[in-house]
């Protein structure tokens, strides 16, 4: 019985054993023909070759995304995959590897690292839905998400950024146990009293991190405006209405506006402020302006 094997190609010659070949039960011998230090070759040279192309990457990064949710999907596979991870944290070096790879990440992808970061921030005031956990919410998350990054992605290309309309946390708490997230808690008895009365004075409110509730914002605008709700009056600095004629944009002074709403409730109103898609404007800032919003005319810019 052999005891060596000649692979022709690399033409050395290696101990029939599992540690040089791999397995074959067809085979005569029970080992592949190939070494497997010419296997690893072989494959190396067939990767390198697939991801030349950006279409080869692409299909390379869904196999890759395919294979993990496939371990992820069972409890065995989880837990192999949270071994490997704690296993390259317990060093020095897989540390300083998962460091720089996250830091590449966030440098090549800004606009989600910061849906990112404040998704997270959200989800620690409890005020993001899509991280509920529930069955329930699972659905419209996957809408949400997409829809926020949107947002997010169009800040980065021009130059803005995006604030929360309804603040997630408004500056005129005193008390963190004052928000509505501990309402039902029983953490702090003493201060239930204290809370409700502090919210029938103030009417305070907590956002929600959802696509409805974000706008964008000069950076300027978006600091002066801090933690703070600011409704349509104080948004928009000159507001318009259309003739009856349709020809002509009238000024008015925003004290002005309930009356126009009860004697013309299909008005047109413009801004030259106006950050939002002019058929939600309206619905974000106050419910009790049944006002047609659309964008200010270039020429009362």
């Amino acid at each position: 019985m052999k005891t060596t094997k000649i692979y022709q190609k690399c033409e050395q010659n290696f101990p029939l054993t599992s540690e040089f070949f791999y397995k074959r039960s067809r085979a005569k011998d029970g080992f592949t023909t190939y070494c497997k230090l010419c296997v690893s070759k072989a494959t190396l040279e067939s990767y390198r070759k697939r991801v030349s192309t950006e279409e080869g990457r692409a299909k390379a990064r869904e196999t890759t995304r395919k294979s993990q949710r496939k371990m992820r999907s069972t409890e065995e596979g989880r837990a192999k995959a949270n071994e490997a991870s704690r296993k390259m944290r317990s060093t020095e070096e897989g540390r300083a590897k998962r460091n720089e790879a996250n830091c590449n990440w966030r440098k090549k992808y800004p606009e989600k690292n910061t849906a990112n970061t404040v998704a997270y921030r959200a989800m620690k005031l409890e005020s993001n839905p899509t991280y509920t956990g529930k069955p329930s919410a699972t659905a419209w998350s996957n809408l949400e998400k997409p829809k926020i990054k949107n947002f997010y992605q169009e800040a980065q290309e021009s130059n803005r950024e995006v604030d929360h309309i309804i603040p997630l946390r408004p500056d005129e708490l005193p008390f963190p146990w004052l928000l509505p997230m501990y309402q039902n808690r029983r953490d702090f008895p003493d201060f239930e009293p204290l809370h409700r009365k502090f919210q029938a004075r103030y009417g305070l409110c907590c956002g929600l991190h959802v696509s409805a509730n974000l706008q964008l914002l000069a950076q300027s605008e978006n600091g002066s405006k801090g933690n703070q709700f600011r409704t349509y009056r104080e948004t928009h600095e000159a507001i318009y209405i259309l003739s009856d004629d349709g020809e002509n944009w009238l000024p008015i002074k925003s004290e002005e506006l309930d009356s126009y709403s009860w004697i013309q409730p299909q008005l047109y109103v413009a801004t030259t402020t106006a950050r939002i898609e002019p058929k939600r404007l309206i619905n974000r800032f106050d419910s009790k302006m049944p006002f047609q919003s659309i964008q200010a005319p270039q020429n009362l810019k």
